[in-house]
């Protein structure tokens, strides 16, 4: 609803309104003023009676009763015309009415009063600036028919309720109807009432019941919103308003129960609609509505700074909107609007069997053109009067166009025999217009209601507007807007017998380049089925241009993040958007080995992986779908869009809300399942494909991307490890890559527990043959018996490389390391000179951190997303912090020292925590521990956020003990409880589990004892009833949803583990950072 003004009260009429209407408060709507002036209506000044005898001269022919008339002003005139026997003056109907008896949650309907000269563009400015300003249509359709109630048939009843909604849906379009609760107009509206598809009526003025009472005072500046309820059946000279439509349009021509009014101004507002750069006169209150609001209109049109006082037209230089006429069931008016229609050149739909005019217009059509056998008394299979058409064009093409060229022809006797029940003297009238309506073929499309045609009308609706002359381009681009992949294939692109169409004047490559750019659009609409229609009839993707594609991109996180990345560097900062080299830094921030652009990179073909991107970049879900069937490597592809999907979930970038990140997530796992499934399909782990499917598709993910276009020495692993895939990573074929990387160059199934003794006495190795590597390459000839040690020492060398021997060696190295720790902790700091002991444990920790170094190539952001990764930054900070106390507790006197020692003694036994807890990581190779330490970590962050809860219930309560347990005296004089803070944080946080101080309860000087004691007793029940079963609660959640994960958990953190030691030294601390480089020389001395 529009934004509204209070206004003062709407004053009550000196006549008091019927039941069926009630009155609201005015209100002051932004549109008022400009309705207000260039709009009237008319008035009958000059009493013309009738000739009916039955009147006897008390009936003016307008329709109004001589005591009902307005003072008429002297005539001799004996026919009633409209411009002449009226006169003008302001609208006196605006405003919104609300429909008693319906959904009363409905925006009111908003309706105006106007005359039936209008200038229909100022009527089209109020709509598209006004009242409807952000419902632009794509589609317009005119809707005519009976105006009287008849019997529906379902077969009509679904053509209207699915076909035509579904038309307007796809088209996004304005539905036009007469606007009343009668015949067509409220089958209609029944059918879109329920939907958000605007709903224009127009409708005679003089035909609407109880219009007297949507009347407003001349001088009120308020608009009302009046209760409208239909309490009366529709006669045959009145009607009610249809409850179901947004907006009216009462034409007023100064009649009043006369139909049909309001056709020839509806046909002109249609075409104003339609046909926005067509220039139309303004009218006289126009002009001087310019003159007065010359600032407003330069804003809401944004035209020049042109005088507007001295034009006489206002064009919009905007694009034209297809329009359709449906003709359902109808007398003479639903013919007279038909062809008023067609003479706008308007395509027209007629309803086959739906009765009456549709009917007529139907038959007529068939019988001109020559598919109507003689029968009904017509002389001839040809219509005498098309004949007279096909002449006419004869001699001059185009002359058949002419407004009056239908009046000339000649009367086709068969179809004025089937209007037979037409008024006599308007019979030729109505059989001239018949077939001026249907003379064009093509402008005019049948649809069959029967049960045998299974064709959509919404088919037919925009068959008949592409077959109204426009061209090859237009028909594409319309067919994108409306989605309709079967219309585009079967009416613009393809034959019947699935060949291409011939478009004239239009070769081969021409067509091409049309379809491509159609493609282009229909890529960035997101209309997935005409995208891969068009694709399927020749668009060449390689001719994509991919900056059009993210130029046209509108406002969203992801221009969001391009502008980011373009203020960041400097030489792009007056590029566009769009330009390759912003978006390549977009990627590379989201990929972590997106290869860098070069700056002087060619143009290349565009491929369709380049589109999947460009798709999940912009967030167009079905459209990535739809292109993740065309790439290449399907892998690689769902693994990419799931990477985007999630990084913009946590991104936190401007427009990404919880709904947005919640759908990002799901299509993310949506990718990520795709991804899985290709997995499994690509190599039949479901079948009996056996080891060789195994060995390929390990193979598959241990090898780098295919597409080295933009990847940097990666795999298919580490990109489903950085998207967080945790099913990908955790399924078979990927835990056995990680096996065989674990183990190489060790065959895979290598016993895990010889691996271990073997690396914790390591003579073992000389007599365990199985762990043997041979180098296949090794051709190199030496005597004995260095030939023997050279082979054990690259056979050691090929051993202790592996993942599995680090992680042993490194293992066994570290428990040595927490046994010196310990028992330097334990015994070994003493005052004085620092002991051997210190220095081994200070230098020990000094190439660990060298080694955990190597793992910050990757970059700091990500080397701390791993939780071991923090505890090692904090187990290293504090043990640096305590070992260079104890530094300076060396260099100090000895009465000083001591203090010192205890402090360097008590953080670094506070730090074994740390170092005995990293112990888990390294149980997380076991596949029973593993999901075991991810349980026990998910479950400590239930633990952290009962502690927040417990601090803030337990500073309330221990502020309140304090407070009421020692007077304000006690504590200046200096008594036992002289430490505020102790009852409001330790003894509080004791008092939970047990520990009450009761007897210090009883022995303070405290006025209310009673109370601390039941303070004590609520706080312990809130504490060590209610919180602690709410964090046991919470764990036993936890541990349930961990529990049926931790596999998938475990799995996907194994990556992590296999990783880290791949890259580590061959030796561990401290011996790496002595023998690491030997290693390299040896390897490269071997060769």
């Amino acid at each position: 609803p529009d934004v509204v003004e209070l206004g003062k009260d709407a004053m009550p009429r000196q006549d008091e309104p019927p039941a069926s209407v009630s009155l609201e408060t005015g209100i002051k709507l932004p549109e008022f003023d400009y309705v207000r002036q260039p709009f009237t209506e008319r008035v009958c000044v000059r009493f013309i009676p009738t000739p009916a005898p039955a009147d006897k001269g008390e009936k003016c022919q307008c329709g109004l009763m001589r005591q009902a008339h307005v003072a008429s002003q002297p005539t001799t005139d004996t026919k009633w015309i409209s411009a002449k026997c009226t006169e003008k003056r302001p609208t006196s109907a605006i405003g919104r009415i609300r429909f008693l008896g319906h959904d009363l949650s409905k925006s009111p309907a908003k309706y105006i009063k106007i005359s039936d000269d209008t200038n229909p563009a100022t009527l089209r400015h109020l709509f598209t600036e006004y009242w409807m300003k952000n419902k632009k249509p794509n589609l317009l359709i005119s809707v005519t028919g009976g105006a009287q109630d008849f019997a529906m048939k379902p077969r009509l009843e679904k053509v209207i309720k699915d076909g035509i909604l579904q038309a307007a849906i796809d088209g996004n379009a304005w539905i036009l109807t007469g606007g009343t609760d009668t015949g067509v107009m409220r089958y209609v509206g029944e059918a879109v009432g329920e939907s958000a598809i605007p709903l224009l009526g127009f409708a005679s003025w003089g035909i609407v019941t109880h219009k007297e009472d949507l009347l407003v005072e001349p001088d009120d500046d308020t608009v009302t919103t009046h209760q409208y309820q239909k309490k009366e059946k529709n006669s045959f000279v009145t009607a009610a308003l249809d409850a179901n439509h947004t907006h009216f349009v009462l034409v007023d021509d100064g009649t009043v129960q006369q139909w049909g009014k309001e056709i020839a101004m509806r046909a002109k507002f249609e075409q104003a609609l339609a046909h926005p750069n067509r220039e139309w006169e303004w009218n006289e209150s126009a002009n001087e509505w310019i003159q007065s609001h010359q600032d407003t209109l330069l804003e809401q049109r944004s035209m020049s700074s042109t005088d507007l006082s001295n034009q006489s037209k206002i064009s919009q230089k905007k694009r034209d909107l297809p329009l359709v006429c449906i003709v359902v069931q109808g007398g003479p008016g639903t013919i007279t609007t038909a062809h008023a229609s067609k003479q706008e050149g308007t395509p027209v739909v007629l309803i086959d069997q739906s009765g009456n005019a549709a009917d007529i217009l139907a038959y007529a059509w068939r019988h001109v053109n020559n598919n109507l056998e003689p029968d009904d008394g017509a002389t001839g299979c040809s219509c005498i009067a098309f004949q007279a058409y096909i002449e006419a064009e004869k001699k001059q093409p185009g002359s058949t166009h002419g407004r009056g060229f239908w009046e000339t022809i000649p009367v086709c006797p068969a179809i004025l025999k089937k209007i037979g029940s037409y008024p006599e003297a308007r019979r030729p009238e109505f059989a001239r217009r018949i077939v001026d309506t249907v003379a064009e073929k093509n402008k005019v499309v049948i649809y069959e209601l029967s049960d045998t045609h299974t064709v959509d009308v919404s088919y037919s609706i925009f068959q008949a507007i592409l077959q109204s002359g426009i061209d090859f381009a237009q028909q594409l681009e319309y067919c994108i807007e409306w989605g309709r992949a079967d219309v585009a294939r079967y009416e613009v692109l393809l034959t019947p017998e699935g060949t291409f169409k011939q478009v004239k004047n239009m070769d081969t490559e021409q067509r091409s380049e049309i379809i491509t750019r159609a493609l282009e659009t229909a890529l960035t609409s997101n209309k997935v089925s005409v995208a891969k229609l068009l694709i399927d009839c020749g668009a060449q993707i390689g001719k994509i241009n991919l900056s059009t594609l993210y130029s046209r991109e509108p406002e969203s996180p992801f221009l969001t993040l391009c502008e980011k990345m373009r203020q960041r560097a400097t030489h792009l900062r007056k590029s566009p958007l769009h330009d390759k080299h912003v978006i390549n830094k977009v990627l590379r921030k989201i990929f972590s080995a997106w290869k860098k652009l070069p700056k002087n990179d060619p143009d290349r073909e565009t491929t369709y992986f380049d589109l999947l991107v460009w798709s999940a970049l912009t967030h167009r879900y079905h459209m990535a779908v739809f292109l993740w069937q065309k790439v290449a490597d399907p892998l690689e592809g769902a693994l990419i869009v799931t990477q985007i999907f999630r990084w913009f979930k946590r991104s936190e970038l401007p427009g990404i809300d919880f709904e947005l990140q919640e759908e990002l997530e799901d299509e993310a796992n949506k990718f990520e399942k795709m991804a899985t499934q290709t997995l499994d399909e690509l190599f039949n782990f479901d079948s009996s494909g056996g080891e060789e499917d195994e060995d390929l598709a390990v193979s598959t993910i241990l090898s780098s991307l295919s597409t080295v276009v933009w990847a940097r020495n990666t795999t298919v692993i580490e990109l489903a490890v950085e998207s967080e895939s945790m099913t990908f990573v955790s399924h078979r074929c990927v835990q056995l890559a990680l096996n065989r990387r674990w183990a190489r160059p060790l065959d895979e199934d290598t016993d895990n527990t010889r691996v271990a003794i073997v690396t914790l006495f390591p003579f073992l190795f000389l007599f365990t043959t199985s762990l043997w590597v041979e180098d296949p390459e090794d051709s190199t000839t030496l005597p004995q018996p260095f030939q023997y040690f050279r082979l054990m020492y690259k056979r050691g060398i090929y051993f202790y490389g592996s993942a599995v021997a680090k992680f042993w060696v490194q293992s066994w190295m570290y428990v040595a390391f927490l046994l010196i720790y310990s028992y330097v902790v334990l015994w070994g700091i003493e005052d004085g000179p620092i002991a051997t002991l210190e220095w081994v444990v200070a230098f020990w920790v000094f190439v660990f951190v060298l080694d955990e170094s190597n793992q910050l190539k990757q970059g700091w952001k990500q080397y701390v997303e791993s939780f071991w990764n923090k505890v090692d930054v904090l187990m290293v900070t504090i043990f640096f912090a305590a070992f260079i106390i104890r530094i300076f507790s060396a260099w100090v006197a000895s009465d000083r020292s001591t203090d010192l020692v205890d402090i360097v003694r008590m953080l670094m036994g506070f730090d074994a925590i740390f170092f005995y807890c990293r112990l888990l990581n390294r149980f997380s190779v076991n596949s029973n521990l593993g999901p075991l330490v991810a349980t026990i970590g998910g479950m400590a962050t239930d633990i952290f956020l009962f502690l927040f809860i417990l601090m803030v219930v337990l500073l309330g309560f221990g502020i309140s003990f304090r407070a009421a347990l020692y007077t304000k005296s006690y504590q200046i004089s200096g008594g036992s409880g002289d430490n505020p803070a102790d009852w409001a944080t330790s003894r509080a946080f004791w008092s939970a589990f047990g520990e009450l101080f009761l007897d210090e309860i009883d022995s303070a000087p405290s006025l209310f004892p009673q109370v601390v004691k039941a303070l004590l007793g609520i706080y312990v029940i809130v504490a060590n009833v209610l919180l602690v079963n709410l964090l046991i609660a919470m764990m036993s959640d936890t541990y349930q949803k961990m529990s049926e994960r931790s596999k998938e958990v475990w799995r996907f953190m194994r990556y992590g583990l296999v990783k880290e030691y791949e890259d580590r030294p061959l030796l561990p601390p401290p011996f790496s950072f002595f023998l690491s480089h030997l290693q390299l020389f040896a390897l490269g001395y071997f060769p």
